[in-house]
């Protein structure tokens, strides 16, 4: 069976199928509810809307709460269509601050139990000085300093796999480099700035991390464009640190950016110097929805797109935010928390993207990430 038949539809854009026995139901971004059936004979699905009346019994569903009418926060936080990826067995290298991110998380490990302060230095230098191309994960692994600081602000609970509904004070943020030396990155982000001027609100949270170096020439482009007041971490400053001499400065874990992404219903994940991003990674280590240009922008390798992860698209967005407003009947309402989302794909990092053995051992705070401190750590 090709699910790959369902992609269109006369509802709207795909958003899950429920398959029991030989019957079908199906729903579509809108929040509509068909039933159908297969037809070996034709290899095709034919489609009915609910008015039909049928059962959950006639259905093989166990549960009349399928039939109910969708809230706009469900119809708003409904499952994402299901993805498709482009089969490639290339894996794209690692650029140095995940190169060193993955050893960190490797020693991290290693060394668990252990007064991680009292040799972090000569321990760490060793870790990422020693790390060999070859050595590169095929699936991007973090530190549990970062996890466990992305935690610590967004409230997850590991053991009992929630995350509170808080209210999160931004609805998107994005922060990073707009501008880029290299022409393709440059490219890869303009729809940011598109994106940005569509839906940012004063909730909203950007920081170019370039604005700084042509402070006196920038201009702001809202009341959401935050890049002068508050700059942003700089890895590729901290590359600059490394070469006199900070081992392991790109490492380093930044407790004020884990809080705009844990404090954020939604991050912007745009490509990079490479057709992925790591900012993918890190708003759903801090339980925010990322939000993509494309589905294969979100990982390096064919491995780490397949992990399964739930995330938006920029072009589905206008019809999301148009069914969520028209169900509200205000073009004003707040975007809800995808809550269930966000628990879902925290789930999948957990399993895929840390060396962690047990969970229990997770321990969200920011003792690890403040004393590490590698943008201070000077090695001779």
């Amino acid at each position: 069976l090709k699910c790959d038949a369902l992609f269109t539809s006369p509802g709207g854009k795909t958003k899950s199928l429920v398959v029991s026995e030989d019957r079908y139901v199906y729903h579509d971004i809108l929040g509509n509810r068909w039933f159908g059936t297969y037809s070996v004979t034709n290899e095709s699905f034919h489609f009915q809307q609910e008015e039909d009346n049928l059962s959950p019994k006639e259905e093989g569903l166990t549960s009349s709460s399928d039939f109910r009418e969708k809230s706009p926060e469900e119809i708003f936080c409904a499952d994402p269509p299901v993805r498709k990826f482009q089969k490639n067995n290339r894996i794209i290298g690692l650029g140095p601050r995940s190169v060193q991110l993955a050893c960190f998380a490797k020693w991290t490990e290693a060394h668990f139990g252990e007064n991680l302060t009292s040799n972090i230095q000569a321990k760490s230098k060793a870790c990422c000085s020693l790390f060999q191309t070859n050595q590169q994960p095929k699936i991007l692994v973090f530190p549990r300093s970062h996890l466990e600081a992305a935690m610590h602000f967004s409230g997850g609970n590991i053991l009992l796999k929630t995350i509170p509904l808080k209210n999160r004070s931004i609805d998107f943020n994005f922060i990073g480099r707009v501008n880029s030396k290299q022409p393709a990155a440059t490219r890869a982000r303009r729809w940011i700035l598109d994106f940005a001027k569509s839906y940012f609100t004063h909730h909203s949270y950007y920081i170019d991390t370039t604005a700084s170096h042509h402070e006196s020439k920038y201009i702001r482009l809202g009341s959401w464009d935050r890049s002068i007041i508050t700059p942003g971490f700089l890895p590729m400053d901290a590359m600059a640190k490394q070469r006199n001499g900070q081992v392991c400065a790109m490492a380093r874990c930044d407790p004020s950016y884990y809080a705009t992404l844990a404090n954020s219903l939604f991050t912007l994940a745009p490509a990079g110097d490479q057709p992925w991003s790591q900012r993918f990674f890190e708003s759903i280590m801090a339980a925010s929805i990322p939000i993509v240009q494309s589905p294969e922008h979100t990982g390096r390798s064919f491995s780490e797109k397949l992990i399964g992860y739930k995330f938006f698209l920029a072009s589905e967005f206008a019809a999301r935010i148009s069914a969520f407003r028209q169900a509200k009947k205000s073009n004003d309402a707040p975007l809800p928390y995808c809550a269930d989302l966000a628990k879902y794909n925290l789930d999948l990092f957990l399993r895929h993207q840390t060396l962690i053995a047990r969970r229990q051992t997770i321990s969200p705070g920011l003792f690890l990430c403040e004393s590490e401190a590698f943008n201070t750590l000077a090695f001779t």
